[in-house]
């Protein structure tokens, strides 16, 4: 008999075969994008890293790609993004037989386009409005993704441009996935303020049942089992992913020491180093002191940081936003992240 395939997977990039849904995301963004007046072009998916922006990212263009009267663009925000865009929406539209007439060529750094019209092109601004036009008359609209957005020179040349392409009219829409300091750092461009006017989703935990069914089903463990499962993960997508993985390799129907040592090493080598790496010096100190408090209550913690409020604000609000942490009730604080508190203490030994 055969063995049953992994169903987790723990590989970055990768569409999972299994998957929590985020329905109310998803409904968002396809409400407010097939509406007959949407209430915005642009959405920003930011969260920390492993909680499923690209997932989601994918899932939704799959999604519209299944719909006729949508083009789904993606562009890789390393290159030049208007360049892509047109060659893209040039070869994906079908519309190139609506240019008619004159034949020219036009060619961006071995991109090069032959297309016919009544005037010559000089920019890329004029091509892609050239193109889009036809894509608009034929009633359709366009869908750009990108994953995991930086501020660059070809990301704020697209941005502005896609800015101007909303001002006239063409039926373009944006998703965008980053994490939060890449955004932030995008939105402080003088130039590119009317992002702070795009819908954020901040992807939150995942829903703990909805975890727990599918390790029931998954792993063939009790209910009881399954709870503790879905519980260690905190519904941090990367951890729902690798504990079932993790599990199914070895067989485990309960949580033991040898488990958890795979699970701290892995959420170690494959995420949390470079979460910790990107924190600030000043950011570091909060969750080290958060790791030695008593317990999780702010006046605690700021105390022993010998840190005004003001100052300590800054960093907890930073840290809440970027998804390390979260705030359970009123004057509290600690982590969102599974086990992130032991990883830390562990670094600590080494530092």
């Amino acid at each position: 008999m055969m063995q049953k395939e992994n169903p987790f997977t723990i590989s970055f990039g990768e569409e999972p075969k299994l998957m929590i849904p985020r329905e109310t995301a998803v409904n968002q963004v396809v409400s407010a994008f097939t509406s007959e007046s949407p209430s915005t072009r642009v959405f920003l998916i930011t969260g920390v890293r492993g909680c499923g922006k690209t997932v989601l990212l994918s899932y939704l263009e799959d999604v519209f790609n299944a719909k006729e009267d949508w083009v789904v663009v993606e562009l890789n925000p390393n290159l030049n993004l208007l360049e892509s865009l047109a060659s893209l929406l040039y070869e994906k539209s079908k519309t190139k037989f609506h240019f008619a007439q004159k034949s020219f060529s036009f060619s961006f750094h071995g991109l090069t386009f032959t297309l016919t019209g009544e005037k010559p092109i000089s920019n890329i601004e004029s091509l892609l409005e050239e193109i889009l036009s036809p894509i608009a008359k034929s009633g359709k609209k366009v869908l750009i993704t990108i994953d995991e957005v930086t501020n660059n020179s070809f990301m704020r040349a697209f941005t502005q441009e896609f800015q101007i392409l909303v001002r006239k009219h063409f039926p373009v829409f944006l998703l965008m996935t980053g994490l939060y300091e890449n955004i932030r750092s995008l939105k402080n461009e003088k130039s590119l303020t009317f992002l702070y006017r795009a819908m954020p989703l901040d992807l939150t935990a995942l829903n703990l049942n909805n975890i727990k069914i599918s390790f029931q089903k998954e792993l063939s463990l009790s209910d009881n089992q399954a709870i503790q499962f879905s519980k260690l993960t905190k519904g941090y997508a990367f951890a729902y992913q690798l504990l079932g993985y993790l599990a199914f390799e070895s067989n485990k129907k309960e949580i033991d020491e040898e488990l958890l040592h795979k699970f701290d090493y892995y959420l170690s080598d494959f995420v949390y180093q470079k979460i910790y790496e990107d924190l600030s010096a000043r950011a570091k100190e909060v969750v080290k002191a958060m790791c030695q408090a008593q317990d999780d209550k702010i006046e605690t913690i700021r105390r022993s940081l010998n840190m005004n409020s003001n100052i300590f604000s800054y960093y907890r609000d930073s840290l809440l936003r970027s998804g390390v942490c979260e705030s359970p009730s009123y004057g509290r604080l600690s982590f969102r992240l599974p086990r992130f508190k032991e990883f830390v203490l562990t670094q600590m030994q080494f530092e």
